[in-house]
Protein backbone atom coordinates (compact mmCIF):
# COMPACT_ATOMS: atom_id res chain seq x y z
CA UNK A 1 0.00 0.00 0.00
CA UNK A 2 1.19 3.50 -0.85
CA UNK A 3 0.19 6.39 1.42
CA UNK A 4 0.26 10.04 0.40
CA UNK A 5 -1.41 13.36 1.16
CA UNK A 6 -3.10 15.81 -1.14
CA UNK A 7 -4.85 19.12 -0.75
CA UNK A 8 -8.01 20.09 -2.55
CA UNK A 9 -9.96 23.31 -2.32
CA UNK A 10 -13.52 23.39 -1.09
CA UNK A 11 -16.10 25.48 -2.90
CA UNK A 12 -15.41 28.40 -0.55
CA UNK A 13 -11.63 28.06 -0.95
CA UNK A 14 -11.00 26.21 2.30
CA UNK A 15 -7.97 23.91 2.09
CA UNK A 16 -8.96 20.29 2.73
CA UNK A 17 -6.21 17.84 3.67
CA UNK A 18 -6.79 14.33 2.33
CA UNK A 19 -5.09 11.04 3.14
CA UNK A 20 -4.80 8.78 0.09
CA UNK A 21 -4.10 5.06 0.37
CA UNK A 22 -3.39 3.27 -2.91
CA UNK A 23 -3.30 -0.48 -3.56
CA UNK A 24 -0.36 -2.15 -5.26
CA UNK A 25 -2.44 -2.88 -8.36
CA UNK A 26 -4.82 -0.78 -10.43
CA UNK A 27 -7.82 -0.01 -8.22
CA UNK A 28 -11.21 -1.57 -8.86
CA UNK A 29 -13.21 0.84 -6.69
CA UNK A 30 -12.94 4.08 -4.73
CA UNK A 31 -13.64 4.08 -1.00
CA UNK A 32 -14.23 7.45 0.67
CA UNK A 33 -14.12 7.68 4.49
CA UNK A 34 -15.69 10.40 6.63
CA UNK A 35 -14.38 10.36 10.21
CA UNK A 36 -16.13 11.24 13.46
CA UNK A 37 -16.09 14.21 15.80
CA UNK A 38 -12.87 14.94 17.64
CA UNK A 39 -10.64 12.68 15.54
CA UNK A 40 -9.01 12.68 12.11
CA UNK A 41 -8.56 10.73 8.89
CA UNK A 42 -5.15 9.21 9.70
CA UNK A 43 -6.78 7.05 12.38
CA UNK A 44 -8.27 4.97 9.56
CA UNK A 45 -4.96 3.76 8.17
CA UNK A 46 -5.49 0.26 9.58
CA UNK A 47 -8.82 -0.02 7.78
CA UNK A 48 -7.24 1.43 4.64
CA UNK A 49 -4.67 -1.40 4.64
CA UNK A 50 -7.52 -3.91 4.64
CA UNK A 51 -9.36 -2.13 1.85
CA UNK A 52 -6.25 -1.67 -0.27
CA UNK A 53 -5.54 -5.39 0.04
CA UNK A 54 -8.85 -5.88 -1.76
CA UNK A 55 -7.67 -3.65 -4.60
CA UNK A 56 -9.54 -0.46 -3.69
CA UNK A 57 -8.14 3.06 -3.40
CA UNK A 58 -9.07 4.95 -0.25
CA UNK A 59 -9.59 8.70 0.21
CA UNK A 60 -10.07 10.08 3.73
CA UNK A 61 -10.24 13.85 4.31
CA UNK A 62 -9.82 15.66 7.60
CA UNK A 63 -13.13 17.45 8.10
CA UNK A 64 -13.18 21.18 8.75
CA UNK A 65 -11.86 21.94 12.22
CA UNK A 66 -10.18 18.53 12.41
CA UNK A 67 -6.68 17.20 11.78
CA UNK A 68 -4.60 18.97 9.16
CA UNK A 69 -7.63 20.73 7.68
CA UNK A 70 -8.06 22.73 10.91
CA UNK A 71 -6.86 26.30 10.53
CA UNK A 72 -5.26 26.31 14.00
CA UNK A 73 -5.40 24.39 17.30
CA UNK A 74 -7.58 27.19 18.65
CA UNK A 75 -10.18 26.47 15.98
CA UNK A 76 -10.41 22.73 16.59
CA UNK A 77 -13.97 21.57 16.06
CA UNK A 78 -15.07 24.70 14.22
CA UNK A 79 -16.57 24.07 10.78
CA UNK A 80 -17.19 27.66 9.74
CA UNK A 81 -18.64 30.90 11.05
CA UNK A 82 -21.88 30.21 9.16
CA UNK A 83 -23.54 27.28 7.37
CA UNK A 84 -20.88 24.90 8.69
CA UNK A 85 -22.94 21.76 8.23
CA UNK A 86 -23.79 22.62 4.63
CA UNK A 87 -20.11 23.24 3.95
CA UNK A 88 -18.87 20.00 5.49
CA UNK A 89 -21.42 17.97 3.49
CA UNK A 90 -20.33 19.93 0.42
CA UNK A 91 -16.71 19.02 1.15
CA UNK A 92 -17.60 15.32 0.92
CA UNK A 93 -19.10 15.99 -2.50
CA UNK A 94 -16.06 17.99 -3.59
CA UNK A 95 -13.71 15.12 -2.71
CA UNK A 96 -16.05 12.68 -4.43
CA UNK A 97 -15.87 14.74 -7.61
CA UNK A 98 -12.07 14.77 -7.37
CA UNK A 99 -11.97 10.98 -6.95
CA UNK A 100 -14.30 10.54 -9.92
CA UNK A 101 -12.06 12.73 -12.04
CA UNK A 102 -8.99 10.71 -11.06
CA UNK A 103 -10.69 7.32 -11.48
CA UNK A 104 -13.44 7.69 -14.08
CA UNK A 105 -15.90 4.85 -14.21
CA UNK A 106 -14.94 3.26 -10.89
CA UNK A 107 -17.72 2.63 -8.37
CA UNK A 108 -17.49 4.72 -5.19
CA UNK A 109 -18.43 3.57 -1.70
CA UNK A 110 -18.89 6.06 1.15
CA UNK A 111 -18.06 5.03 4.75
CA UNK A 112 -18.99 7.35 7.60
CA UNK A 113 -18.38 6.86 11.31
CA UNK A 114 -20.32 8.58 14.11
CA UNK A 115 -20.54 12.27 13.15
CA UNK A 116 -19.21 11.10 9.78
CA UNK A 117 -22.19 8.76 9.51
CA UNK A 118 -24.54 11.72 10.00
CA UNK A 119 -22.66 13.69 7.34
CA UNK A 120 -22.79 10.65 5.04
CA UNK A 121 -26.51 10.12 5.60
CA UNK A 122 -27.20 13.75 4.72
CA UNK A 123 -24.97 13.33 1.66
CA UNK A 124 -27.09 10.35 0.62
CA UNK A 125 -30.21 12.55 0.54
CA UNK A 126 -28.45 14.98 -1.82
CA UNK A 127 -25.96 13.01 -3.91
CA UNK A 128 -26.80 9.35 -3.29
CA UNK A 129 -26.97 8.67 -7.02
CA UNK A 130 -23.19 9.20 -7.27
CA UNK A 131 -22.50 6.18 -5.03
CA UNK A 132 -22.47 2.44 -5.56
CA UNK A 133 -23.05 1.79 -1.83
CA UNK A 134 -22.68 3.39 1.60
CA UNK A 135 -21.72 2.27 5.10
CA UNK A 136 -22.81 3.93 8.36
CA UNK A 137 -20.78 3.06 11.46
CA UNK A 138 -21.72 3.95 15.04
CA UNK A 139 -24.79 5.85 13.88
CA UNK A 140 -28.25 6.46 15.30
CA UNK A 141 -31.73 7.60 14.39
CA UNK A 142 -33.22 10.98 15.21
CA UNK A 143 -32.37 12.44 18.60
CA UNK A 144 -35.92 13.73 18.96
CA UNK A 145 -36.52 15.97 21.98
CA UNK A 146 -32.87 15.74 23.07
CA UNK A 147 -31.82 17.03 19.67
CA UNK A 148 -34.10 20.03 20.04
CA UNK A 149 -32.68 20.74 23.49
CA UNK A 150 -29.09 20.46 22.27
CA UNK A 151 -29.80 22.77 19.34
CA UNK A 152 -31.28 25.40 21.66
CA UNK A 153 -28.41 25.10 24.14
CA UNK A 154 -25.82 25.31 21.36
CA UNK A 155 -27.40 28.49 20.01
CA UNK A 156 -27.42 30.01 23.50
CA UNK A 157 -23.79 29.01 24.09
CA UNK A 158 -22.85 30.73 20.82
CA UNK A 159 -24.18 33.97 22.23
CA UNK A 160 -22.63 33.41 25.66
CA UNK A 161 -19.15 32.15 24.69
CA UNK A 162 -18.75 33.06 21.05
CA UNK A 163 -19.16 30.87 17.95
CA UNK A 164 -15.69 29.25 18.02
CA UNK A 165 -15.75 28.31 21.74
CA UNK A 166 -16.17 24.74 22.95
CA UNK A 167 -18.87 24.61 25.60
CA UNK A 168 -18.53 22.47 28.75
CA UNK A 169 -22.33 22.55 28.97
CA UNK A 170 -22.67 21.03 25.50
CA UNK A 171 -19.96 18.49 26.29
CA UNK A 172 -21.82 17.35 29.39
CA UNK A 173 -25.19 17.31 27.63
CA UNK A 174 -23.94 15.40 24.59
CA UNK A 175 -21.38 13.02 26.14
CA UNK A 176 -21.70 13.20 29.92
CA UNK A 177 -23.72 9.99 30.17
CA UNK A 178 -21.64 7.92 27.75
CA UNK A 179 -19.36 6.35 30.37
CA UNK A 180 -22.14 5.45 32.82
CA UNK A 181 -22.56 1.90 31.55
CA UNK A 182 -18.82 1.26 31.91
CA UNK A 183 -18.21 2.43 35.47
CA UNK A 184 -15.89 2.15 37.24
CA UNK A 185 -14.20 3.69 34.20
CA UNK A 186 -10.46 4.24 33.98
CA UNK A 187 -10.70 7.21 31.59
CA UNK A 188 -13.39 9.62 30.28
CA UNK A 189 -13.32 7.70 26.99
CA UNK A 190 -13.80 4.09 28.07
CA UNK A 191 -17.03 4.17 26.04
CA UNK A 192 -14.99 4.14 22.83
CA UNK A 193 -13.52 0.62 23.12
CA UNK A 194 -12.93 -2.35 25.40
CA UNK A 195 -9.26 -2.24 24.38
CA UNK A 196 -7.34 -0.09 26.91
CA UNK A 197 -4.45 0.35 24.48
CA UNK A 198 -6.76 1.87 21.87
CA UNK A 199 -8.31 4.23 24.43
CA UNK A 200 -4.81 5.24 25.57
CA UNK A 201 -3.81 5.90 21.97
CA UNK A 202 -6.83 8.15 21.54
CA UNK A 203 -6.05 10.04 24.77
CA UNK A 204 -2.42 10.57 23.70
CA UNK A 205 -3.40 12.03 20.33
CA UNK A 206 -3.49 15.86 20.52
CA UNK A 207 -5.97 15.90 17.64
CA UNK A 208 -8.50 13.69 19.40
CA UNK A 209 -10.92 14.15 22.25
CA UNK A 210 -12.55 17.53 21.58
CA UNK A 211 -16.10 18.51 20.67
CA UNK A 212 -17.45 20.83 18.01
CA UNK A 213 -17.51 24.56 18.56
CA UNK A 214 -20.78 26.05 19.78
CA UNK A 215 -21.64 27.34 16.29
CA UNK A 216 -20.77 24.06 14.60
CA UNK A 217 -22.74 22.06 17.19
CA UNK A 218 -25.79 24.21 16.50
CA UNK A 219 -25.28 23.79 12.75
CA UNK A 220 -24.98 20.01 13.12
CA UNK A 221 -28.18 19.77 15.18
CA UNK A 222 -30.06 21.74 12.54
CA UNK A 223 -28.59 19.51 9.82
CA UNK A 224 -29.65 16.34 11.63
CA UNK A 225 -33.16 17.65 12.18
CA UNK A 226 -33.47 18.38 8.47
CA UNK A 227 -32.15 15.21 6.87
CA UNK A 228 -33.76 12.83 9.38
CA UNK A 229 -37.24 13.86 8.30
CA UNK A 230 -39.04 11.15 6.34
CA UNK A 231 -39.43 13.46 3.34
CA UNK A 232 -35.63 13.88 3.17
CA UNK A 233 -34.78 10.22 3.73
CA UNK A 234 -37.07 9.42 0.81
CA UNK A 235 -34.59 11.29 -1.42
CA UNK A 236 -32.05 8.50 -0.91
CA UNK A 237 -32.01 6.30 -4.03
CA UNK A 238 -34.11 3.22 -3.32
CA UNK A 239 -31.66 0.86 -5.02
CA UNK A 240 -28.52 1.91 -3.14
CA UNK A 241 -27.20 -0.83 -0.81
CA UNK A 242 -26.60 0.38 2.76
CA UNK A 243 -24.66 -1.37 5.52
CA UNK A 244 -25.12 -0.28 9.13
CA UNK A 245 -22.98 -1.71 11.91
CA UNK A 246 -22.48 -0.86 15.57
CA UNK A 247 -21.54 -2.23 18.96
CA UNK A 248 -24.54 -3.26 21.00
CA UNK A 249 -23.24 -1.20 23.94
CA UNK A 250 -22.45 1.89 21.86
CA UNK A 251 -23.90 4.83 23.83
CA UNK A 252 -24.37 6.87 20.64
CA UNK A 253 -26.91 4.49 19.15
CA UNK A 254 -26.35 0.93 20.25
CA UNK A 255 -28.91 -1.74 19.44
CA UNK A 256 -31.94 0.54 19.76
CA UNK A 257 -30.66 3.60 17.91
CA UNK A 258 -29.09 1.86 14.93
CA UNK A 259 -32.01 -0.58 14.59
CA UNK A 260 -34.41 2.34 14.51
CA UNK A 261 -32.25 4.04 11.88
CA UNK A 262 -32.35 0.89 9.74
CA UNK A 263 -36.14 0.79 10.12
CA UNK A 264 -36.42 4.48 9.18
CA UNK A 265 -34.37 3.91 6.04
CA UNK A 266 -36.45 0.90 5.02
CA UNK A 267 -39.65 2.82 5.66
CA UNK A 268 -38.31 5.59 3.42
CA UNK A 269 -38.07 3.10 0.56
CA UNK A 270 -34.43 1.95 0.61
CA UNK A 271 -34.66 -1.63 -0.63
CA UNK A 272 -31.46 -3.07 0.86
CA UNK A 273 -30.44 -2.09 4.38
CA UNK A 274 -28.13 -4.62 6.04
CA UNK A 275 -27.53 -4.36 9.78
CA UNK A 276 -24.79 -5.93 11.91
CA UNK A 277 -24.63 -5.60 15.72
CA UNK A 278 -21.60 -6.77 17.68
CA UNK A 279 -22.29 -8.12 21.20
CA UNK A 280 -20.35 -6.24 23.87
CA UNK A 281 -19.01 -3.74 21.35
CA UNK A 282 -18.70 -0.05 22.18
CA UNK A 283 -18.52 2.98 19.91
CA UNK A 284 -15.39 2.52 17.78
CA UNK A 285 -15.83 -0.97 16.40
CA UNK A 286 -12.81 -0.48 14.11
CA UNK A 287 -10.70 -0.09 17.27
CA UNK A 288 -12.43 -2.77 19.32
CA UNK A 289 -10.97 -6.03 20.61
CA UNK A 290 -12.63 -7.86 17.68
CA UNK A 291 -11.62 -5.26 15.08
CA UNK A 292 -10.20 -7.91 12.73
CA UNK A 293 -13.66 -9.48 12.51
CA UNK A 294 -15.31 -6.08 12.02
CA UNK A 295 -12.94 -5.06 9.22
CA UNK A 296 -13.33 -8.46 7.55
CA UNK A 297 -17.13 -8.18 7.67
CA UNK A 298 -16.97 -4.67 6.21
CA UNK A 299 -14.58 -5.68 3.44
CA UNK A 300 -16.63 -8.75 2.56
CA UNK A 301 -19.88 -6.75 2.45
CA UNK A 302 -18.34 -4.23 0.06
CA UNK A 303 -16.90 -6.99 -2.13
CA UNK A 304 -20.25 -8.83 -2.35
CA UNK A 305 -22.10 -5.61 -3.04
CA UNK A 306 -19.78 -4.48 -5.81
CA UNK A 307 -19.87 -7.93 -7.40
CA UNK A 308 -23.67 -8.20 -7.34
CA UNK A 309 -25.59 -7.59 -10.58
CA UNK A 310 -27.00 -4.07 -10.71
CA UNK A 311 -30.77 -3.91 -10.38
CA UNK A 312 -32.59 -2.23 -13.23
Amino acid sequence: MKRSELEIRADDGTRLCVQVFEPERAPGAVIQIVHGMGEHAARYERLAHELCDSGWIVYAADCRGHGKTALSPELRGHFADSDGWEKVVGDVHRLGLHAAEQHPGLPRVLIGHSMGSFISADYLTRHGSTLAAAVLSGSAATLGFLGNVMRAVASAECLRLGPTAQSPVLNALAFGRFNQAFEPAQTPFDWLSRDPAEVARYLADPWCGFILSARSFADMMRGLARYQRRSELMRIPQAIPLYLYAGELDPVGGRTGVTRLADDLRAAGVARVDLKLYPGGRHEMLNETNRAEVMRDLRDWIARTLAAPKSS
